[in-house]
């Protein structure tokens, strides 16, 4: 989130003053420390709006109402602020974010003596382990040197000849040598380690020192100025805010209902669950809340953009050989070809997080019991369409906690009709896929779904957005009972699929749909026919059976038929293509 969004909780019963700091005037006013809870909260995809209250009392005149348990993650320009009072009314003057610190007492003074007495302490011991380290590399260096005076051959004639002329002490001497080389080497990193421990308390005690200062601790509040006209009792102010440290993500329940026999067979009962994952990162928990859950977005992006004009030119002619080339003689800058040219967009991608937990299925196992068990019922948000946002109430107050865990709310349930289909595109891929099409009336944002079909989890998905009014195409896995077929049956083409000596080219294909299946089946084929741009490549369409549908979607030569497969029965589509061009010219496909 961005920048603030309208806020819902704009209505004040008090006048509400632009924030501006406190002047001298209000130095002798009197400081009503309060605290406050969250107790509402609009959750929206990518931050919230949340709404903290605190209680006070007040006599007669100009206070300064001290909330000490303002969060620090507030966004300052959002900041609202309303009240009410059941006794005694009161005008909200001002509002500050600072600090305050109180006058240093008997209690602040004691911490600080302990502070440097702790920190006094601790550098007698960093001394001590120094001294530990100086004298353990002294007995290293002392080992080192004994060492060479020993085994040196220079060492002969200078007190060390003695020693090499008593072989049979050799192997006592060098065993009590490495006992006292392992015991200084485990001093010197015992002693480093000491030091190291000790240079970190030592700073965090030094740190903890500079915090407290020369008084008490300063502390970042909210401190709002009120003139109460009387003794106030029963006083209330509301704080609105708006945090990017909370989100909420869509899940949903797609069930596919078993087929009805008095039902067309392109016709089934789809109910559509919609919950909710909620999550905030305040670090403080929200008890017993009124949640509000929006598909609204809020963004700096408010107001589109007119595009840039643009200007065709003709392309000057390539230069000759032999002529100037353009470092030897000016140029006009080159501009791109026109199918190059297009205008600028700015898109916005709606973000959410990159992984979102699965939906989880609360199914309650009851044991057997002579009684008939009632099952347990969910309840569920009320939804509420303002133009092409949704937004869900939820009906009891939620707690959410405050370190990021998810929370799961049903916030709505729908039971609509959906048009199936068998879709299959057999050059592609020789299965078929049950695809559901669905009218919504109300919008779905992107989000994860689980998929049911006949009852049967058949795995998740990732839906994108769907606007209100238009059609959602939910998919529903692989058809087993539908064997689809793809055959060559004429391919006259180069080996290497690029055309060379001939100016001809001639496929023909064969596509057998079978539906082995109890139940009726509509079915959608989709093919694909090369495509050309250029005049000079003429390209013929060759379909036995003419296709219900041409260019799927804007996809250019992408054809479909469309029929109803009995239980049992086959079909069989035949197409293909003529594709003819200038001789000695060279021809070959890409994709897009």
């Amino acid at each position: 989130m961005r920048s603030a969004p309208p806020l819902a909780h704009r209505i004040s019963t008090c006048a509400l003053v632009a924030l501006f700091s406190l002047g001298a005037n209000a130095a002798s006013a009197e400081d009503i420390a309060i605290s406050s809870i969250v107790t509402a909260a609009t959750i929206y995809p990518d931050g919230a709006s949340v709404t903290r209250s605190g209680d006070f009392t007040a006599p007669a005149g100009r206070h300064h109402i001290i909330l000490e348990d303002a969060p620090e993650h507030l966004d300052p320009s959002s900041l609202r602020i309303s009240g009410s009072s059941v006794g005694g009314a009161f005008q909200i003057l001002s509002a500050e974010r600072g600090f305050i610190s109180k006058k240093p007492g008997p209690e602040h003074d004691a911490a600080r003596t302990a502070l440097q007495k702790q920190i006094e302490e601790i550098g007698w011991r960093r001394r001590s382990a120094e001294d530990a380290r100086t004298i353990a590399r002294d007995r290293i260096e002392y080992l080192r040197r004994f060492r060479d005076a020993t085994v040196s051959p220079a060492s002969e004639g200078k007190g060390g000849a003695d020693l090499l002329a008593a072989r049979e002490s050799w192997s006592d001497a060098w065993s009590k040598l490495s006992a006292e080389a392992v015991a200084a080497a485990a001093a010197l990193r015992a002693a480093e380690r000491e030091i190291g421990k000790i240079a970190r308390e030592e700073k965090t005690l030094r740190t903890k020192l500079a915090q407290m200062g020369p008084g008490a601790p300063r502390r970042k509040v909210l401190k709002i100025a009120i003139l109460a006209e009387g003794a106030v009792t029963g006083g209330k102010v509301n704080i609105v805010y708006l945090t990017r440290r909370a989100s909420w993500a869509p899940l949903y329940d797609l069930r596919l209902d078993a087929a009805d026999t008095g039902a067309p067979a392109h016709e089934r009962g789809l109910t559509i669950s919609r919950r909710a994952a909620i999550r905030q990162r305040t670090g403080e928990d929200w008890t017993a809340v009124k949640l509000t859950l929006s598909t609204a977005r809020p963004s700096s992006r408010l107001a589109g953009r007119i595009p840039n004009e643009m200007v065709a030119r003709i392309l000057p002619p390539p230069a000759p050989k032999g002529a100037l080339t353009s470092e030897e003689r000016p140029s006009p800058k080159p501009m791109a070809p026109a199918s190059e040219i297009a205008p600028a967009e700015d898109e916005v991608a709606a973000g959410l997080s990159d992984r979102l937990d699965a939906a989880k299925n609360l199914r309650a196992r009851l044991k057997k019991s002579v009684l008939k068990p009632k099952l347990a019922v969910e309840r569920r948000a009320a939804a509420k369409i303002e133009g092409d946002r949704v937004v869900y109430e939820l009906p009891t107050k939620f707690d959410v906690k405050g370190d990021g865990s998810t929370a799961y709310a049903l916030v709505g349930s729908d039971k609509v009709k959906a048009r199936l289909e068998a879709r299959t595109a057999p050059a592609l891929d020789k299965a078929a896929f049950l695809t559901a099409i669905v009218k919504m009336e109300a919008a779905l944002p992107p989000g994860v779904a689980a998929i049911y079909r006949d009852g049967a989890y058949l795995g998740q998905t990732r839906l994108g957005f769907v606007a209100p009014g238009d059609e959602a195409e939910l998919p529903f896995g692989e058809i087993e009972g539908l064997r689809i077929e793809h055959r060559v049956l004429e391919r006259l083409r180069d080996k290497k699929g690029v055309f060379t000596t001939s100016n001809t080219n001639r496929e023909r294909f064969r596509i057998i749909a079978k539906n082995l299946t109890k139940t009726p089946l509509p079915v959608v084929v989709y093919a694909a026919a090369p495509v050309t741009e250029d005049k000079r490549i003429t390209i013929k369409l060759v379909t036995p059976t003419a296709p219900s549908d041409k260019s799927i979607k804007g996809r250019r030569g992408v054809v479909a038929w469309r029929f109803e497969l009995a239980a049992g029965a086959d079909r069989t589509l035949d197409y293909g293509w003529d594709l003819a061009w200038p001789e000695k010219a060279k021809v070959g496909f890409s994709r897009r």
